[in-house]
């Protein structure tokens, strides 16, 4: 059972730090590509299967879901039954 939140004997991992396990797996990925070729041959990966390189990279692209606009959007909904007959 986990212990209850704000206990003094595991206040837990800060907010915005990593896992070990999220470093560990970075790191590893970061030494494959430089195993690969690093940049050079990843370039000419990408100029020989431009549709996967750039499938990979959409993903990669962060997505803001906390955007903020200027512009106010007004639903009206109307009562159907009072609408104007000539319209």
């Amino acid at each position: 059972m986990a212990a209850p939140k704000g206990n003094k004997f595991s206040p837990g991992r800060p907010k915005g730090a990593l896992n070990t396990r999220t470093i560990a797996a970075k790191e590893a990925v970061d030494e494959v590509f430089a195993n690969l070729g690093g940049v050079p041959n990843f370039t000419k990966w990408a100029m020989e299967n431009q549709s996967d390189y750039y499938k990979m990279f959409a993903k990669s692209i962060p997505v803001d879901v906390n955007m903020k606009s200027d512009n106010t959007i007004r639903v009206i909904i109307t009562d159907p039954t009072k609408r104007d007959k000539n319209a």
